[in-house]
């Protein structure tokens, strides 16, 4: 797996463990190349979807290059 591909990767899971701290079940599309990356979606009591978010998960060099300052 080259670097860029982990740190997307790395990024996407990220990103799914954080919908599930806040509550919500997810999906990750590995390697999809499609629109979205993650699925997140909550239910109700009742079992029903009662909100979905579809989320495109982008890293880019600037907010890396941040990271790596502090």
């Amino acid at each position: 797996m080259t670097s860029a591909v982990k740190r997307g990767t790395d990024y996407e899971r990220e990103v799914v463990n954080m919908f599930k701290a806040n509550g919500y079940e997810c999906v990750r599309t590995a390697r999809s190349h499609g629109e979205y990356d993650v699925i997140a979606y909550k239910k109700n009591g009742y079992k029903q979807i009662c909100f979905i978010v579809m989320v495109q998960c982008k890293i880019k060099k600037q907010i890396q290059k941040e990271k790596h300052k502090k």
